[in-house]
């Protein structure tokens, strides 16, 4: 089965032809609608030049446009380059380099950056804003041409995307994605939760991570359910729950700090009271939160699901019965996935902590022209995740830390999560990370990385203090460092590597 299916079954099902497909903000696709715009825009990008296996890059924020821009592009044998539009031109000129980019589909107010990146790209332009340097295509040369035939039906190992890591280190990685692979994470998702013409999934994440596409809305638009995405950019509670009311979203998908915010605010949680589902990921929900949850909004499914680009974005799940057993938990394995704890020789452990290492038909196919780094990560059909993990007591997979992110002090080995999860109980604590900087006596000494709650201060005694009754002493941090807020991915996952980088050019203690 290829991309080219939701096109072809959303011309040709009369059951879900005038059904909605995909919202954003103020506009909705029915089926049959996304499907005819695919065509069109498949017909314009042939009409550029495109041509099966040529790269064509996407930097656009949440839209209609968006879902049709790939689905045109991955079902006429093209590959989509989707494209993050935080990143500076250097970093987006690297992406178009390294992935090869003849054409690129920009939002006109990010149309300035995709020239300054790579001045030789056929540019296509939707929407207006000031002058773009060099000629340029109008989006309507797309959105205006005649429907091209029903796509035919491509290879299962056939590339369809290219998905830029964002990455908790160095450079990224353009992580391939085929149409197999990319069908079968969304019937994964399907078969494991029972989505149907039903399902309503909400995503509040851009487009350019797979967080909010092929999380939740791939597999709702499969089934011939409804995709709605909150528009990019100034998240808020309000907003977001204000969607989750109108659309009737049955499933939900926040990160954690959106979470916080939202248990921050009482009057808010009364939206999500019609929700069946709400996922989280990126990183596990602090414990107080998810008990918080399950005693204010005790119908509300909470799920804690964990997962990467390359290694299968959603591979395990936690079901909120397991979370009440262990709340770091992220679960078991998702049909048709596997999870396997390894020793640094690559030796499966029982119980761990060792690196996750995961297998399933949408692991990624390997990194774009990058055969050393596919070798060093994809071994055997495994992928190599580089998280560390272990089964608790009852078989459920939590994430203790990062295998870079391990620290070893005075001979010990101390796993971040542990100490963040304890941590974070304390009252002025609004969030926290765990890291370790260098340390004359002991190699590495712990430093926590502090958000404080509003109006609240916190001393790197106080919280030696709340430690030592909770930890051992050698998990006990010998740092403090109070910063307004931790980088993140796009994923939600904090850029630790970033934050030993701060430590270490202001001085880790507070």
């Amino acid at each position: 089965m290829d991309l080219g299916h939701l096109v072809r079954v959303g011309e040709l099902d009369p059951a879900r032809r005038d059904r909605p497909a995909v919202s954003v903000g103020p506009d909705t696709a029915t089926h049959h609608a996304l499907a005819m715009a695919a065509r069109r825009v498949s017909t314009g990008l042939r009409e550029l030049g495109a041509r099966s296996g040529d790269r064509v890059g996407i930097l656009m924020k949440n839209s209609v446009d968006y879902w049709t821009s790939y689905l045109a592009i991955t079902s006429m044998g093209a590959i989509a380059v989707r494209l993050n539009f935080r990143l500076t031109v250097d970093e987006i000129r690297y992406a178009l380099i390294d992935s090869g980019c003849a054409i690129v589909l920009a939002d006109a107010e990010l149309a300035p950056r995709a020239r300054a990146a790579a001045g030789d790209v056929k540019l296509v332009v939707r929407g207006t804003s000031a002058t773009v340097s060099g000629p340029t295509v109008p989006w309507s040369l797309l959105s205006d041409a005649d429907p091209a035939e029903p796509p035919v039906q491509r290879a299962a190992d056939e590339a369809a995307m290219i998905m830029y890591t964002s990455g908790t280190t160095g450079r990224p990685k353009g992580a391939v994605w085929t149409h197999g692979g990319t069908m079968a994470f969304a019937l994964m998702q399907a078969a494991r939760w029972g989505f149907g013409a039903e399902t309503v999934s909400l995503v509040t994440g851009p487009m350019y991570h797979v967080g909010a596409l092929e999380d939740l809305c791939l597999p709702a638009v499969l089934m011939g359910g409804h995709a709605v995405a909150l528009e990019s950019g100034g998240f808020t509670v309000d907003r977001a729950v204000e969607r989750v009311v109108s659309v009737g979203a049955t499933d939900v998908l926040m990160f954690p700090f959106m979470i916080y915010e939202l248990l921050a605010r009482p009057d808010a949680l009364t939206g999500l009271e019609g929700v069946g589902r709400l996922f989280t990921g990126g990183e596990p929900l602090q414990g107080w939160a998810v008990e918080e949850l399950r005693r204010r909004v005790p119908q509300l499914e909470l799920w804690q699901i964990y997962g990467l680009t390359e290694g299968t974005p959603i591979v395990t799940a936690a079901a909120p019965d397991e979370l009440a057993l262990n709340p770091r938990a992220v679960g078991r394995p998702l049909p048709m996935a596997e999870v396997s704890l390894r020793d640094a020789d690559g030796v499966p452990q029982t119980t761990g902590p060792g690196e996750i290492w995961t297998r399933s038909p949408a692991r990624a196919s390997g990194y774009w022209r990058k055969p050393k780094e596919s070798a060093d990560t994809f071994v055997d059909g495994w992928c190599r995740t580089g998280d560390l993990g272990a089964f608790d007591e009852h078989g459920l997979l939590e994430v203790v830390g990062r295998v870079k992110d391990m620290i070893r002090s005075g001979g010990e080995n101390i796993y971040p999560a542990e100490l963040e999860d304890v941590l974070a109980g304390h009252e002025a604590v609004r969030e926290i990370a765990v890291i370790g900087v260098p340390d004359a006596q002991y190699t590495e000494a712990v430093c926590a990385v502090v958000v404080l709650e509003p109006g609240r201060d916190l001393s790197l005694g106080e919280l030696q203090a709340f430690s030592r009754d909770r930890l051992a002493s050698y998990k006990t941090p010998k740092h403090l460092r109070v910063v307004e807020e931790l980088p993140r991915t796009a994923s939600g996952k904090v850029q630790k590597f970033r934050l030993r980088e701060m430590a270490l050019a202001k001085g880790a203690a507070r």
